[in-house]
C-alpha cells in the first residue's frame, strides 16, 4: 500500500470492538478530519480458528503468553512525518507482531494509551519494550506518566479524555430533557439502589446500564459511530448525568489511584447537569474549575435523591449548570485540542483544518443564549 500522507494513523477498529473502545475511534475519526492522514485499519484476519479464539480468551489473563491479533500480516509503506496509534489497553500491542515496517516508515512515532493504572506497571510485562519502540507515549491517566516513563525510557505526556463536542453539544437545536437521570457504565451500588427506590416510588424515569457490568463477556457494538450518538443523544435529553471517578469500584486494580474518566466529558459536552462524585486532584480541578461543573453527593445524610430534589427548586442555578458544561467543554474539551497538545509535544504544527474545526466550535458555542429566570422555569 504505497502513500504518501503526513500522518500514517494505525486504527484497530474492525478488529477490536468492545463499545468502550468507541471513544478511541471518534477520536482517531476527529483526527483523520483535521489533515492529511492515512489510516490504516486492517480488517480481521480469515485464518483464526475456534483454538485460536480460546488461547486469547486466556491469554488476556496471562500476560506472559503470546496473543493471536487476530489480522493478517500488515505492511506500513510509505514516508511519514507521524505514525500514531490509538491503544485502550496495554494488551492491544500484541497486534504488532503483525504490522511491518511501521517505525522505519515514521520520522516519529507516538502511541496513545487510554488505560493504564500504575499498579500494572510494577508487573514485568514484555509489552513494556513493544511500547518503548514509541518516540513518545501520551496516557488518560495522570499518575502513570512518571513511573512509566521511568519504566521504559521515553518521554509520556498526559492526555486527558475528551467527547466529539460537535456531536454531543445539543444546540442550535436543544431537545427536551424527559430523561430524569442517565447513569452509563459503572455506577455506586448505593446510589444505585437509591434511584431505583425512587424510580418505584415517585416514578422518576432513570436511565442505567442493565447488563451486568462486571461480566467479562466482550460487549462489541456494531458500529461505533451508531454507538457514540447514542450515546450523546441520551445525556442531550437527560436532567442529571451521574458521574465517579474512573473505576469507581475496581480497588483491586486502581490501588486507590483517582483519575478523571470519560463520563465528566461526556456529560459536560452533552449539557446535562453532573451530580455524583468530583475528583480531590489538582488534574480534575484544572479541566473542571466551572461553578456546579459536578453537583457532589456527599453521602452520610445526603441522599442523590435529595441532591436532586433540592436542584429541582432551583430552576435558574440547574439551567446556567447545564450552559456552562456545553460552553466549556466545545472550548476546551473536544478531541481536537488534545490532537493539539500531541502536535505540540512532538514539534508538529496544526493544519488549517484543525483551525477551522476550532473556528466552528468556538462559533457554536456562540449559539448558547444566556439564561433568564423565566426560561430556566420552563426548562
Amino acid at each position: 500500500m504505497a502513500t504518501s500522507g503526513r500522518i500514517c494513523l494505525f486504527s484497530q477498529r474492525h478488529v477490536l470492538r468492545e463499545f468502550r473502545r468507541s471513544a478511541n475511534y471518534e477520536f482517531e475519526d476527529v483526527i483523520c478530519g483535521c489533515g492529511d492522514v492515512d489510516l490504516v485499519a486492517p480488517q480481521p484476519g480469515g485464518t483464526k480458528t475456534g483454538m485460536q479464539r480460546w488461547q486469547n480468551r486466556f491469554v488476556y489473563r496471562r500476560p506472559g503468553f503470546r496473543i493471536e491479533p487476530g489480522i493478517d500480516p500488515v505492511r506500513i509503506a510509505g514516508d511519514y512525518e507521524l505514525f500514531l496509534t490509538t491503544c485502550e489497553y496495554l494488551d492491544d500491542l500484541h497486534t504488532f507482531d503483525l504490522v511491518r515496517n511501521w517505525r522505519k516508515s515514521s520520522r516519529i512515532s507516538a502511541c496513545y494509551l487510554s488505560e493504564l493504572w500504575v499498579k500494572a506497571i510494577a508487573k514485568n510485562n514484555r509489552l513494556f519494550s513493544r511500547l518503548a519502540e514509541f518516540d513518545h507515549i501520551f496516557v488518560n491517566y495522570a499518575a502513570a506518566v512518571e513511573p512509566l516513563s521511568a519504566e521504559i525510557g521515553r518521554p509520556c505526556h498526559y492526555l486527558p479524555p475528551a467527547v466529539d463536542a460537535l456531536r454531543y453539544c445539543p444546540w442550535p437545536n436543544p431537545q427536551w430533557r424527559s430523561i430524569d437521570v442517565y447513569s452509563m457504565g459503572q455506577r455506586d451500588a448505593e446510589m444505585h439502589r437509591q434511584l431505583l427506590q425512587a424510580r418505584q416510588r415517585d416514578g422518576l424515569f432513570y436511565v442505567y446500564d442493565s447488563y451486568d457490568i462486571h461480566s467479562e463477556k466482550e460487549w462489541c457494538v456494531s458500529d461505533y459511530r451508531e454507538h457514540r450518538t447514542l450515546s450523546a443523544q441520551l445525556i442531550q435529553r437527560s436532567r442529571y448525568f451521574i458521574v465517579n471517578p474512573a473505576k469507581l469500584d475496581g480497588c483491586a486494580e486502581t490501588a486507590g489511584q483517582q483519575e478523571v474518566g470519560h463520563r465528566f466529558f461526556e456529560g459536560a459536552a452533552g449539557g446535562s447537569v453532573m451530580i455524583g462524585r468530583a475528583l480531590d486532584t489538582d488534574i480534575y480541578r484544572a479541566h473542571f474549575d466551572w461553578q456546579d461543573a459536578v453537583i457532589p453527593v456527599c453521602g452520610g445524610n445526603s441522599s442523590v435523591t435529595d441532591v436532586i430534589a433540592e436542584l429541582n427548586r432551583q430552576p435558574e442555578r440547574v439551567e446556567f449548570a447545564r450552559r456552562n458544561n456545553v460552553r466549556e467543554a466545545l472550548m476546551r474539551h473536544d478531541w481536537v485540542y488534545r490532537w493539539e497538545q500531541i502536535l505540540a509535544k512532538i514539534g508538529m504544527q496544526p493544519s488549517h483544518k484543525l483551525v477551522e474545526r476550532k473556528a466552528e466550535l468556538a462559533k457554536l458555542r456562540n449559539t448558547i443564549p444566556a439564561v433568564f429566570l423565566d426560561e430556566a422555569a420552563a426548562a
